[in-house]
């Protein structure tokens, strides 16, 4: 996770508290430069970790090539929010869609050139979540999806 990031340490909080009500350790792994994902994904030795778990950050979405190789080579699930990153090789995503989220935004934007003031408008979440798997990277892992998410899967790459 690239520290200093207030998302990512947002996220990671809400992580935190969900992990222990399903059974999960959580490794965390702060990072400031793309020498540090380098190192940490290196020294990691294959089997130490069943998972990893992208955590949104600027600094570590920029590099999830490196990430996505690491879970490849470990045979081990890449999950990241944002589905983009499964189209580069990640196994799941569950989050938003940023040309969703564009255009929920320009929905806002119309408001306020309308003349609605800032201030009037409620915060915003994501309208919609979309869940993601790429069956490429099942394959290439060895894992078998089951079929209650397939069902339930808004897109799939191939």
């Amino acid at each position: 996770m690239a520290s200093r990031e207030s998302v990512a340490e947002l996220s990671f909080k809400f992580l935190a508290e969900a992990a222990p009500k399903l059974d999960i350790e959580l490794l965390r792994r702060d990072v400031t430069s793309v020498d540090d994902i380098e190192q940490i994904l290196k020294a990691l030795p294959k089997g130490a970790v069943d998972a990893i778990y992208h955590v949104p950050s600027s600094l570590v979405g920029t590099h999830v090539g490196l990430l996505v190789h690491k879970a490849e080579e470990d045979r081990v699930p890449l999950a990241p929010t944002d589905y983009s990153m499964v189209e580069l090789g990640a196994l799941v995503s569950y989050g938003s869609d940023i040309r969703l989220l564009g255009v929920q935004a320009a929905k806002l934007v119309a408001k306020i050139l309308k003349g609605v003031k800032p201030s009037e408008l409620s915060i915003q979440t994501p309208e919609k979540l979309i869940l993601a798997v790429n069956l490429t990277t099942a394959r290439a892992i060895g894992l078998a999806i089951p079929r209650s998410i397939l069902e339930r899967t808004d897109r799939f790459v191939e």
